[in-house]
């Protein structure tokens, strides 16, 4: 792996565990102009094969929320990266985000998977307020052995 995304792999773990007691209903982080982190948090330790995701995930702020109320404000032309960090065995347990998958082309336009992460760019023209549903495609590697593929569904949202 990259030196690039295994720096980027440790930042997110440690941002994950900063946030993980904090208060905060904001989906992304926006350490960037122009840049957003989505950071999937699963508890790996409960999560097993044939269980419903949503149960054991949320997105980097406290609380298990259902994926349906999951919601990342973009802007035009902003570039996502979306990463998975076990909330239960963060430096033992690894989440491969395999894919993202729009329902349309509106909003999501260019996106590339590399090392477990998927990069993604929001349209230029985007129109504001424009909802955009998407799936994200992952799995979870313990002690070597990759699981099934788990499956969500949260809301892209142009402001």
């Amino acid at each position: 792996m990259k030196n690039y995304t295994k720096t980027l792999l440790c930042f997110g773990m440690l941002l994950t565990v900063a946030l993980i007691g904090c208060k905060n209903d904001s989906v992304t982080i926006n350490l960037v102009p122009g840049k957003k982190f989505v950071i999937l948090l699963v508890n790996t330790d409960d999560l097993q094969q044939g269980d419903e995701p949503k149960t054991y995930s949320s997105f980097a702020h406290q609380g298990w929320v259902s994926d349906k109320k999951f919601k990342t404000r973009v802007f035009p032309s902003d570039s996502v990266i979306w990463m998975g960090v076990s909330t239960s065995a963060p430096f033992d347990h690894i989440i491969n985000i395999k894919e993202i998958n729009p329902k349309s082309d509106k909003v999501l336009e260019a996106q590339k998977v590399e090392n477990r992460m998927v990069r993604g760019k929001i349209a230029e023209n985007a129109p504001k307020g424009k909802r955009e549903r998407y799936t994200i495609h992952f799995t979870v590697i313990k002690d070597g052995t990759e699981s099934d593929t788990y499956f969500l569904d949260p809301i892209l949202r142009v402001h």
